[in-house]
């Protein structure tokens, strides 16, 4: 079986489809050493990903202007996918080309462009809007990175509920509870001269974090000795609507409380959540929420938000809150911290839940995937 995989939308291994890709692209190496791989990659992305290429991997580079990838992706790739005799084309990103040129599965990680289209910028709002319903409409098979993701598709497109599979992420290994000297070294790193609540993700609206910030700001107005500050990974470069936020801290005078510290390399994020007091994800959608199980599996209380898909991955190991209502954010810092049984309990339970999701179990049920369509087309041959 020959399956080509598209990975252009894969920038970094900062944000969650980059650590999707990676995680996904070696664990199915190490799972399959019969089939063939065709990958489309970029000069960047090829880098973060040929350490662990078999002898069966062919990378095709594609160099142009990301103003031009999706005129790319939906004329001359069909055309190469016919080239190549490829019997599965995989699209990791919500998107098929428009011209079906083979068997495809899509992968649909949210579908936040119309349960949360205002918090989206024009152009993807309406990109996504056309083009998603499409792309799972012509796929032969849909996963989905959650039941919650699974429902949202089938409610909105009207799918067959049989044509969306589940097919849960996994955390890397290297999360786990970092040693005090690695913690000491991020620290100084990133000034983090005090105890400090994190938060992580890019800067923009669905992930709340302007609620997150005026709940902290709650609390210090009520107590002006509260000893943690609050840290967030990402920065203004690193999102989009989001200048309400930083107008908030600045109108607050909060910058030496509230720290953004930009785009974390991967080596520095296992001990800054290893280090934490607190991590605090208050989302108002997530398709999966992989970063609440990173910090369980680093050892630290987990505060999110009731919502889609964050109480099916989180179990009973984190504490939940409305994201609608600053004021349940804020009691839930201060309930947590302050109970240092709680958050023992919430540890405990935190290491349990994360143990299951693994990316093995993703690449597992994603070459599963290829396999049937492809037996399906057999069969029809």
């Amino acid at each position: 079986m020959k399956i080509a995989i598209n990975t252009l939308a894969m920038k970094s291994t900062y944000h969650g489809m980059g650590r999707y890709l990676k995680n996904l692209l070696e664990n199915l190496y190490l799972l399959d050493k019969e089939n063939e791989y065709l990958l489309y990659v970029s000069k960047e992305n090829k880098k973060l990903i040929e350490s662990f290429f078999t002898p069966n991997t062919k990378a095709k580079e594609i160099n142009i202007p990301t103003s031009l990838r999706i005129l790319w992706e939906h004329t001359f790739l069909p055309l190469d996918l016919k080239k190549e005799k490829v019997d599965v084309y995989f699209g990791p990103s919500h998107i098929l080309p428009i011209v079906k040129a083979t068997k495809e599965v899509v992968t649909i990680h949210d579908m936040t462009w119309f349960s949360q289209a205002n918090k989206h910028t024009k152009f993807k709002r309406l990109y996504f809007q056309n083009l998603v319903p499409i792309s799972i409409k012509q796929a032969d098979l849909v996963l989905a990175d959650s039941e919650a993701t699974k429902n949202d598709i089938i409610e909105i497109t009207k799918v067959p509920p049989l044509k969306v599979e589940v097919a849960y992420l996994g955390v890397d290994d290297y999360f786990r509870k970092a040693p005090e000297k690695e913690i000491e070294r991020v620290r100084e790193k990133y000034h983090l001269h005090k105890p400090y609540i994190f938060d992580v993700g890019v800067i923009e609206p669905r992930k709340n974090i302007l609620g997150l910030i005026e709940a902290y700001f709650k609390i210090l107005k009520k107590d002006s000795q509260f000893p943690y500050d609050l840290a967030i990974a990402g920065g203004k470069g690193y999102g989009w609507n989001n200048e309400e936020i930083f107008t908030f801290v600045n109108s607050k005078k909060l910058d030496n409380r509230v720290l953004f510290l930009d785009a974390v390399p991967d080596e520095d994020l296992p001990p800054l959540l290893s280090g934490a007091a607190l991590f605090v994800y208050p989302s108002f959608y997530e398709g999966f929420g992989l970063p609440i199980l990173e910090a369980m599996k680093c050892g630290v209380p987990v505060v999110t938000s009731k919502i889609s898909s964050l109480t099916e991955v989180g179990g009973e190991a984190a504490f939940y809150v409305d994201p609608n209502d600053v004021g349940s954010i804020s009691q839930a810092i201060e309930l947590v911290l302050k109970d240092k049984k709680k958050q023992r309990e919430m540890v405990d339970k935190g290491f349990v839940q994360s143990g299951l999701f693994t990316w093995q179990k993703t690449a597992e049920k994603t070459l599963e995937a290829f396999s049937k369509i492809v037996n399906i087309k057999r069969k029809n041959d």
